[in-house]
């Protein structure tokens, strides 16, 4: 593919430009990975409740008296 964008394209140098493509895609990749573990901005009331209504419909069903005793 490398030699292939270095035929069609006027300005891509070929295999120069190799490892520079693969920490790119590495940094796509990663920057993908980690937008999951973003906190949702502090005004964003909206997103906040889409994860907190989840979590109490998990603890619905839990009997909040156990272990008291």
């Amino acid at each position: 593919m490398i030699k292939h964008l270095g035929k069609v394209l006027i300005d891509f140098s070929g295999a120069v430009n190799q490892t520079q493509c693969f920490t790119h895609t590495i940094n796509l990749c990663a920057k993908s990975v980690l937008k999951h573990f973003d906190l949702p901005k502090k005004n964003d009331k909206e997103a906040l409740d889409r994860a907190v209504n989840p979590l109490s419909n998990l603890t619905d069903h839990l009997n909040h008296d156990a272990g008291r005793g």
